[in-house]
């Protein structure tokens, strides 16, 4: 072989395997932000809760519940308000990155992982936007919406590959998911729509973050 052809693998194989260190160093950076950002939100879920200056029950009332930045006619101060805004902030954190890394790592072809990426990461936004209190039904809206296309893929994608995503989890929660929004907006239920918040929101923690702990496992065996 002459020594253009050896100088030429050589930059191929170098390369390569920059490509996969950078891929790896991405990998494991969404693995930190998502398990960091589902740490945040249970402390500063709890703070919001505990600082609130009414009577917070998980069982009577939702997330949103602790983000009016005052109260009554006399505009009195809410302390839960910042906290309760971190809390939802570190839920679209966690939202947006999983969306980001279930597709780098997913074998799905190239337009379902763009849009898992693009109405994810519009989903995460208005999942934020929940937590500003004049736009929360509108946010809430735009959320579940703009989420629908993403959360299909990915569960297309959990049929497919049942020995990765724990499946059994994972179509648990987003059926979960899709029940609770239905029974919602139907306005089926209504006394058990603030438990379905919780329990929903800590399947689907639970379930991200297994994933992510199971890929950052096989990602350091390489």
């Amino acid at each position: 072989m002459s020594l253009k052809g050896i100088n030429k693998q050589y930059h191929l194989g170098r390369d390569s395997g920059s490509q996969k260190y950078n891929k790896l160093n991405t990998s494991k950076t969404y693995s930190n932000a998502i398990l960091i950002g589902s740490v945040s939100f249970i402390c500063f879920y709890i703070i919001a809760a505990i600082i609130y200056p009414y009577s917070f029950n998980p069982l009577n009332n939702f997330f949103c519940d602790l983000t009016p930045a005052s109260f009554g006619c006399e505009n009195t101060s809410n302390p839960a308000f910042f906290p309760s805004l971190l809390t939802i902030l570190s839920m679209s954190i966690v939202l947006a990155f999983f969306f980001f890394s279930f597709a780098n790592q997913s074998s799905e072809s190239l337009l379902s992982k763009r849009l898992i990426k693009f109405f994810g990461s519009i989903s995460s936004f208005c999942t934020f936007c929940i937590g500003i209190y004049d736009l929360h039904d509108q946010a809430l809206i735009l959320a579940i919406a703009t989420g629908i296309i993403p959360m299909a893929i990915i569960t297309s994608t959990i049929l497919k590959n049942r020995k990765r995503y724990f499946p059994i989890l994972g179509l648990i929660t987003c059926s979960l998911l899709t029940f609770y929004v239905s029974i919602f907006y139907l306005e089926f239920s209504e006394p058990i729509w603030p438990i379905m918040q919780k329990i929903t929101i800590i399947l689907s923690l639970i379930w991200i973050n297994l994933i992510v702990l199971k890929n950052k496992s096989t990602s350091s065996l390489f």
